[in-house]
């Protein structure tokens, strides 16, 4: 059981980080006046611009939130180049009655991005799981629910489990596809007999997975059929869900937490006035 009780606390996919850091993109979801596109590298980045300085996130400094361009229906860029899903909106709906300035980014490097979070040169990331490490990095303020299941080709019959040790036990011998740098990948180091293969992000192992150079994967239940269905990989779901894991908005601890306060209070308010629910229903239901 302690095994299985670590295994849930640290298991994470979602929706959090990496790649090799080629671009990243911002876009301003607020009002009008503030709309701008941008993009950089790793080289023409400036850090002593006034954009990164701020540590004290007033309503006129614009938050800048790290999200994740392939996670729908939780956020996602759609084909016109637009960013989507239950996040943002949510996000959105938060930022707005809180009248805060505010940036999505689109991520595509981890180390970069957790560097940036840590120090405050970025203030928060769409989507943060609640687990021991990300707690320590990040405040979090959770707003959602999310199961994790296991995915196999759909002409796999070795990987299966009514429960979690049935489940986990049939990986032994078997290669599993993981995000790299994700708690997931550090807990099934901790299993013997489990061949753990790296990819930048849950989708790409997915890819991976249908054309057989793996024998599973995990991600949430929804956003992998989407993509399955979307690109006609041939995987499917096995067992039932391996951990849920609570999800929210994460603020950088390097900035002053006032703005946590605040974005707690708008949360709950959209909550009670009904803007949540529809938010939930549109994307959900």
């Amino acid at each position: 059981m302690a095994r299985v009780y670590r295994f849930m606390l640290f298991f994470t996919i979602f929706f959090f980080f990496f790649g090799c850091f080629k671009k990243y993109s911002i876009t301003i979801q607020s009002n009008k006046e503030n709309e701008v596109n941008f993009s950089g590298s790793d080289k023409n980045i400036d850090t002593n611009s006034e954009l990164y300085k701020p540590k004290t996130i007033s309503r006129n400094i614009v938050l800048i939130v790290y999200v994740r361009a392939d996670s729908e229906p939780h956020q996602f860029i759609d084909e016109s180049g637009k960013l989507k899903g239950f996040f943002p909106d949510i996000d959105t709906a938060v930022f707005k009655y809180m009248n805060q300035k505010y940036k999505f980014v689109v991520y595509d490097d981890i180390g970069r991005a957790v560097e940036e979070l840590k120090t405050g040169l970025a203030h928060a990331a769409c989507a943060t799981p609640v687990t021991p490490d990300f707690s320590k990095m990040f405040n979090i303020v959770p707003y959602m629910n999310t199961d994790f299941y296991t995915f196999v080709h759909k002409e796999n019959t070795n990987i299966k489990g009514n429960t979690f040790n049935e489940l986990l036990n049939s990986y032994r011998g078997k290669k599993i596809g993981v995000q790299t740098r994700g708690q997931i990948q550090n807990l099934l180091r901790e299993y013997s007999g489990i061949n753990i293969i790296e990819f930048e992000t849950s989708t790409v192992a997915l890819k991976n997975l249908s054309e057989k150079k793996i024998d599973a994967t995990h991600d949430v239940k929804e956003v992998g059929l989407y993509y399955a269905k979307k690109n006609n990989w041939a995987v499917k779901v096995v067992g039932p869900a391996i951990l849920n894991v609570e999800a929210g908005l994460g603020f950088s601890r390097a900035i002053d937490q006032e703005i946590v306060s605040r974005y707690r209070t708008a949360l709950k308010e959209i909550k009670n006035n009904g803007t949540y629910r529809k938010i939930w229903n549109k994307w959900f239901r």
